[in-house]
């Protein structure tokens, strides 16, 4: 970011909430739409779900001390 500032250029995150994961609202028991990319995404299988979900509630954590969700903590 300091070089990004330096040089004036601009930065536009990429799903910066993990294609909704970081929001909270996704558990291991989430189904997706056929239509649905995160469908066919490894990142969004039962089991990544179940073992990622250790980041969720850090943010949830963090957030409840603040006041905020866990979305708003991600994106700071």
């Amino acid at each position: 970011m300091p070089t990004c500032e330096e040089l004036g250029i601009g930065l536009v995150p990429y799903s910066p909430l993990g294609r909704g994961y970081l929001t909270g609202k996704i558990d291991e028991n989430q189904t997706f739409a056929d239509n649905d990319i995160r469908k066919g995404n490894p990142r969004f299988t039962t089991e990544a779900i179940r073992a990622n979900r250790v980041v969720v509630e850090l943010l949830e954590r963090i957030g409840t001390e603040k006041g905020a969700t866990p979305a708003q903590i991600a994106l700071v």
